[in-house]
């Protein structure tokens, strides 16, 4: 079961990228389709998603059938690569990377930061395309949960800003854990 923490998780990004949508396999009953494009019929919008999930959070109503998700599945007609909880949303004149986390907004950018440096600092990739690189952070206060959007650069080879940004989003993911040790 993936839990109330991979539920905000999706419920942040489907509600801040509307392309991208989640199908809920709950371990009864049909999957449930969710977000804001209609080329997916969705049965759930990413805004109702959002309340449930945090209704479910704040133990306001706790039986719900959120519980009972088994799976979930990101995707959409614009999502062309999911790779590490990374979306990669295929616009032909601008493709888009993004991923959500517990962080808030100013820790986030502290470790787009830190690893901004770090691949700098180990040669991995250049200052000028590292500084080519522009992150937009949304967060969403009713969740605690926010979501980085990295548009692709000129200056980028294939891949390489993926690269990047999944080295953020594991970044993000150890930031994650470590708040959760200091809080114990």
């Amino acid at each position: 079961m993936p839990g109330i923490e991979a539920l905000r998780l999706t419920a942040a990004l489907v509600h801040t990228v509307p392309s991208v949508t989640a199908l809920l396999t709950p371990d009864h009953g049909r999957d449930v389709v969710v977000g804001s494009d209609p080329r997916c019929h969705p049965d759930l919008s990413a805004c109702q998603l959002r309340r449930l999930v945090a209704d479910e959070r704040r133990g306001s109503n706790p039986f719900t059938w959120l519980s009972a998700v088994r799976s979930i599945e990101l995707g959409g007609p614009d999502v062309t690569v999911i790779d590490d909880d990374v979306v990669r949303l295929g616009d032909r004149d601008q493709p888009v990377l993004v991923f959500s986390t517990l962080l808030g907004p100013f820790e986030v950018r502290s470790v787009l930061g830190d690893v901004g440096r770090d691949r700098r600092d180990s040669g991995a990739h250049s200052p000028e395309l590292l500084a080519s690189l522009k992150a937009s952070t949304f967060h969403d206060e009713l969740l605690d949960a926010s979501t980085v959007v990295v548009g692709e650069s000129p200056l980028a080879a294939d891949g390489e800003v993926a690269e990047i940004v999944r080295t953020a989003a594991r970044a993000t993911r150890v930031a994650e854990l470590l708040a959760v040790v200091a809080r114990a």
